[in-house]
């Protein structure tokens, strides 16, 4: 006998729409109203976009793709999506709907940061530089991260003060970054030359790695070497442009190895 292929299953009345770029490939899935608060999160978590269900046009392309899974692991999330399905999603060249973006939440300060925080970090070895990573759990002061470049990774664990902080769209509040120490800014807006912060490098990698403020070129530009690597050339950016490392350079040490 030909052994028949399982029917696919889909929500009777799908509530959301998930999609995004999982492992390099296209991937798209429906969620049922009861799945959704799950399947937001885990958008949130690994910076998928979101489209509600909610009127004829998003009923219609919800139609053509198959059910996602909200309990699973980033890989078994969401199916691969058909091209044409996917081309509507994104709004491309015969696009009608565009989803909005769940973006991960890039925490204000290094005491904001919490699950679903977009942040940079280093892996096991300090010479790798640091890489864009999104907290799954957190346990006190110790969080539980997940490249943003590879979902299929392991997940790590990082100490707070041991993460780099993104610009979140205002400075830190009061309380949320010790005084500037001479080496390491308390906040955007302390940057100033000698001062060490994250950059990142010029390239599709867009890796950051720890550079030195050796010029003032402007109200918000600075002129910066590489730390690590003083005979490459000096690169410019702007302030926010540039990420923080936490400002207590003991609390980096002793927690060099977390």
């Amino acid at each position: 006998m030909t052994k028949k292929k399982a029917a696919t299953t889909k929500p009777a009345n799908p509530a959301l729409i998930v999609f995004g770029a999982i492992d390099g490939k296209h991937r798209a899935g429906t969620f049922s109203e009861a799945e959704a608060p799950l399947a937001k999160k885990a958008a949130a978590e690994l910076g998928l976009s979101i489209l509600e269900v909610n009127d004829k046009t998003t009923r219609d392309l919800a139609t053509k793709l198959r059910a996602g899974n909200a309990h699973a692991n980033a890989g078994g999330l969401l199916p691969v999506a058909p091209k044409a399905a996917y081309t509507l999603l994104t709004g491309g060249p015969a696009g009608t709907v565009k989803g909005k973006d769940s973006k991960p939440h890039l925490p204000k300060g290094f005491l904001d940061i919490g699950v679903g925080s977009l942040v940079a970090s280093q892996d096991s070895d300090p010479i790798d530089g640091f890489w864009l990573a999104v907290v799954t759990k957190q346990k006190g002061d110790m969080f539980t991260l997940r490249w943003t470049s590879r979902s299929d990774l392991r997940t790590f664990t990082k100490h707070r003060y041991n993460l780099g902080l993104l610009w979140p769209g205002e400075d830190l509040p009061a309380g949320h970054g010790d005084a500037n120490n001479g080496t390491y800014p308390a906040s955007w807006a302390a940057i100033d030359a000698n001062m060490v912060v994250l950059a990142v490098e010029d390239g599709p990698i867009q890796q950051l790695w720890e550079a030195t403020v050796i010029e003032v070129t402007g109200p918000d530009t600075f002129k910066l070497k590489w730390r690590d690597y003083p005979d490459v050339p000096s690169i410019e950016r702007s302030r926010h442009d540039l990420a923080l490392i936490y400002s207590n350079p003991g609390a980096i040490k002793r927690n060099k190895k977390s």
